[in-house]
């Protein structure tokens, strides 16, 4: 006589099966939930990135700077340096700065030249965060562009990045293109060596 197969291993595993099921559903809200969670902890970590270490990219305009925030009146000049060495970084001069007994860096901007900072990347000092004034001259907004123009040109991206950082600079504090100068220019020491790598920055801005 053929026996009846046994049905309780089968409801057992039924039951274990839908259990296991039912441990597997997710709340429909939970995964937005975690993504939300994410990306919020993730925001915040950047913009700390960004205040602690102002802002890098290789966008000479736009999100840079919103300098119709900037309102300051005291800015009448732009002054232009350049670092001396063919090869920096925003650390670098910062060190190279309080080494000489300022307290931070002493430029409000710096473009790179692909040697220690992205080629046309411009960087933002501390100083223009706070709205103090450079190193060197209280009432201009100061820019160093690393390179040393005795040596080397500049390049082509680091030009075109100044030529958009003080156009809009300029247009905004009605800054007038004779009051676009090197330090020399003013008087003080020679901070940029190259006479025609000067000319054609100022051709660029006249763009």
């Amino acid at each position: 006589m053929a026996r009846k197969p046994s049905t309780k291993s089968n409801g057992r595993s039924a039951s274990s099966s839908a259990k296991s099921g039912k441990k597997r559903q997710v709340h429909p809200k939970r995964t937005g939930i975690v993504w939300t969670v994410f990306i919020g902890a993730m925001t915040f970590a950047g913009g700390a990135l960004v205040m602690a270490d102002g802002w890098r990219g290789g966008a000479a305009t736009g999100p840079m700077v919103n300098i119709a925030e900037r309102s300051t009146p005291r800015w009448t000049q732009i002054v232009i340096h350049e670092s001396g060495s063919l090869v920096g970084n925003l650390e670098d001069l910062t060190r190279q700065h309080a080494s000489m007994g300022e307290p931070s860096l002493g430029y409000h901007f710096i473009v790179g030249n692909g040697n220690g900072e992205q080629n046309g990347a411009v960087l933002i000092g501390p100083r223009w965060n706070a709205q103090q004034h450079g190193a060197t001259t209280p009432d201009a907004i100061e820019i160093c562009v690393i390179g040393d123009t005795s040596r080397r040109p500049l390049t082509d991206a680091q030009v075109q990045s100044l030529a958009s950082v003080v156009t809009d600079l300029a247009r905004h504090y009605r800054i007038e293109p004779s009051r676009v100068v090197r330090q020399q220019d003013r008087g003080g020491p020679a901070s940029f060596a190259n006479d025609a790598e000067w000319n054609r920055i100022v051709a660029a801005i006249a763009e």
